[in-house]
């Protein structure tokens, strides 16, 4: 492991972390914020370039650091001034992006070739909900999660935080055309199977998933539009009490994807992991 003390705030070698919360990183980079992000960071098999420590944290993390990491070490107070903010975790990770543009990428394509499910979301505004959408799809039991062109980054520090380093397992398509993907995948057997709040669609617990299942979730306010509920093979519908008229995005995918993959549609039982 090749440890460099940084006694300058200006040294070059920290400019990916610099700032974090107000500054984007260098063209095709990413930050990864966090010892448990930081750590499936370095389990995947993304490229990891270097790796910021506080003194406070090297003295825990030290001894955890594979060999072949650059790892940059400063003070407490430098690293505060740093990022911007107290910087409490006291450790990030600066990772090279691998695009997926195309469920056809070889990274992708391999995931679904023999993929039951996978999940496709047109359009998502909050950052938050995307990082949930991914830990959730990863956990139950999706292949791959396709996202149409105005989804927030899904390698922004806040979604990788949040998504607890899941992005770095689960393909992320981040489609210009996706519909042209889905059709794509349409004609290797998927069925698109759209959730909505249609009173006439298929109630969950009377839903039989197909064979392969792309499911379809909408935006956080206003649903799946027409265009996309009329592609969809099946509509379903998740019964609520009280006349509750909806559902956050990430709990009706986690209740969707338990129902499609667990629950008796396809004999899918999840495995334990230490990722």
């Amino acid at each position: 492991m090749s440890v460099a003390r940084i006694e300058q705030l200006d040294d070059p070698r920290l400019d990916p972390f610099r700032d974090v919360r107000r500054r984007t990183p260098p063209h095709g980079r990413f930050v990864a914020e966090s010892w448990l992000v930081v750590e499936r960071l370095l389990a995947s098999d993304f490229e990891c370039e270097s790796v910021v420590v506080s003194d406070r944290r090297f003295t825990t993390l030290g001894d955890r650091l594979p060999e072949n990491v650059s790892v940059l070490r400063l003070t407490d107070d430098l690293a505060d001034a740093l990022v911007g903010f107290d910087f409490h975790n006291g450790v990030m990770a600066c990772g090279v992006r691998r695009p997926v543009e195309s469920v056809r990428d070889p990274r992708c394509l391999r995931a679904v070739e023999d993929s039951s499910l996978v999940v496709a979301v047109p359009r998502v505004t909050d950052p938050t909900n995307l990082a949930g959408l991914i830990r959730t799809s990863r956990a139950l039991g999706a292949s791959a999660l396709l996202l149409g062109p105005h989804c927030p980054d899904p390698f922004s520090r806040r979604v990788l935080r949040g998504s607890a380093g899941n992005a770095f397992f689960l393909p992320v398509v981040e489609a210009e055309d996706l519909a042209l993907e889905l059709g794509w995948l349409r004609q290797r057997g998927f069925e698109l199977v759209g959730s909505t709040l249609d009173p006439f669609a298929v109630p969950l617990p009377e839903a039989t998933g197909p064979e392969r299942t792309v499911l379809l979730l909408g935006h956080e306010y206003d649903g799946l539009g027409p265009d996309w509920l009329d592609r969809c093979d099946q509509r379903v519908t998740i019964p609520m009490f009280d006349d509750t008229d909806s559902l956050n995005v990430v709990t009706s995918a986690a209740i969707l994807l338990y129902h499609f993959s667990v629950v008796g549609c396809r004999g899918t039982r999840p495995q334990e992991t230490d990722q």
